[in-house]
């Protein structure tokens, strides 16, 4: 493993008064930063993230089961420098922010996969100094998942599905927080592309046509159920003992030419139904499942053209389908409200890598994205009767919830909306000047923070922001 670090900035002073100064200004947590029309946030900054220091766990993919990563604390504007492309969403433990990235954007949009190397880091949420970064030899694509002070990554990409990219650079790394040495690793068949989750000690990882089950602690292998699916980037949505999430089809290798959804017991390590979607062209292996009250909710394409979404309702305990919401249909009876005709943002990158996003709940309300169709849904998770359309453009993220009232999603050409929740008005759009894909912005007291696909992790305090200020 390779290390790297950060230098700090150096304040060189020619009198006391000036030392004192900065004092002041660093003790009122002050940062300077423009969002003109390119949206130049400053690369550093005086002040990040003042809240406690968190060593909660984060068990699963966008640490609830409603995909609303939340935390008490302030946040500062600021953008830092990574060691690639973030697609995953950061964590925050132990007063650091935790990344892992998945290679330059240039070599992701030209198809070198060969010659992708990925990094997890730990930065200071005090001052924005890298106090890690282990490099990889292939794409870290997956939020790190942390248990008393132990970081979990996958890595691997979906490329190495081609016979001629396989390689033996997938796998499921443990990390020291503090240090990041590494604990333990396997060696999976293919690659890791879903965040695992994590129940009573045992791991689940889905990879290429197996289901690892991995002792936390130790790395020991348990069991592998084998599911003949090599496609997955749905993120295991974990409910009490229970976890659910899709796989699915590629042109690629001696694989069933199916779309699958499971409910896997972690009791047992077993699954307790799994449903076919013979009629998906794709998408269930995109989507990361959310759940409300007994519903899972996902999603697929009708087509394989990466059109035609649907999303539905499923039981929990039957896996039964409840309803169903074609967005299509949906569109053509709903006034959708759309916000772009007044932006002149540029679409900055080619790559993208999920068909639909993952799908986020508030208070019975669900919403959901799709890359291609570029419209943000919010419907009812007891009927999936919609509630309004917002025309977010081609958009990969999922949205999360800022204050209780507003929702926050980055679209893939990187303009941030905030929209009103209750009736998907938009409040505020800014273009941030850089791309993203499916990296969920964590919500803090008065803002929030995301990674993007140039390689920077950003805050931005909304609460000034929305009110004028900068």
């Amino acid at each position: 493993m390779r290390k790297a670090g950060m230098k700090h900035r150096g304040w060189y002073n020619a009198t006391f008064f000036y030392l004192i100064l900065i004092i002041v200004i660093l003790a009122a947590g002050l940062t300077f930063y423009g969002l003109g029309s390119t949206s130049q946030i400053s690369h550093r900054p005086v002040a990040l993230y003042s809240g406690a220091l968190y060593n909660s766990a984060v068990l699963q993919y966008d640490q609830n089961i409603y995909h609303t990563y939340s935390l008490e604390g302030n946040v500062s504007n600021f953008s830092i420098i990574l060691g690639g492309a973030e697609i995953s969403t950061p964590t925050i433990y132990d007063g650091s922010f935790f990344v892992s990235t998945m290679g330059n954007l240039t070599i992701l949009q030209e198809g070198r996969y060969n010659i992708v190397n990925g990094t997890v880091e730990r930065i200071s949420a005090t001052n924005g100094s890298i106090e890690w970064s282990d490099t990889f030899p292939d794409q870290m694509m997956t939020q790190p998942i942390v248990i008393s002070n132990e970081i979990v990554v996958g890595m691997g990409n979906n490329a190495e599905v081609k016979p001629q990219n396989l390689n033996m650079n997938d796998g499921i790394f443990a990390l020291n927080a503090t240090d990041g040495k590494v604990i333990w690793n396997i060696t999976t068949i293919g690659p890791v592309m879903t965040t695992p989750a994590v129940y009573n000690g045992v791991l689940i990882a889905p990879a290429t046509s197996v289901i690892y089950f991995i002792n936390y602690t130790t790395g020991n292998v348990l069991k592998t159920l084998r599911i003949n699916i090599p496609d997955t980037l749905s993120s295991p949505l974990l409910v009490g003992h229970t976890a659910f999430f899709g796989a699915g089809e590629s042109s690629y290798g001696p694989y069933s030419p199916d779309y699958w959804f499971y409910s896997v017991n972690m009791l047992n390590e077993s699954f307790a139904w799994k449903d076919n979607f013979s009629i998906a062209g794709g998408g269930i292996n995109d989507v990361s499942p959310s759940f409300w009250e007994g519903t899972v909710i996902t999603g697929y394409l009708r087509d394989s053209n990466y059109t035609n979404q649907t999303i539905i309702g499923i039981n929990a305990t039957t896996g039964k389908e409840i309803w169903g919401l074609n967005e299509i249909a949906a569109a053509e009876n709903t006034s959708v409200i759309d916000a772009n005709s007044s932006l002149s943002y540029v679409y900055r990158s080619n790559f993208t890598e999920n068909t639909m996003s993952p799908i986020t709940v508030w208070n019975g309300t669900a919403f959901a994205n799709s890359n291609f169709f570029g419209e943000l849904f919010a419907f009812n998770t007891t009927t999936g009767q919609v509630k309004w359309i917002f025309n977010t453009g081609p958009c990969e993220a999922s949205p999360n919830v800022v204050e209780g009232r507003y929702l926050a999603i980055v679209s893939d050409p990187g303009v941030l909306y905030i929209i009103n929740m209750n009736n998907g008005t938009l409040v505020k759009a800014i273009d941030t000047g850089m791309p993203h894909l499916s990296s969920e912005p964590i919500a803090v007291n008065n803002g929030i923070i995301f990674g993007t696909m140039t390689g920077r992790l950003v805050g931005l305090n909304l609460t000034s922001i929305l009110s004028g200020g900068k």
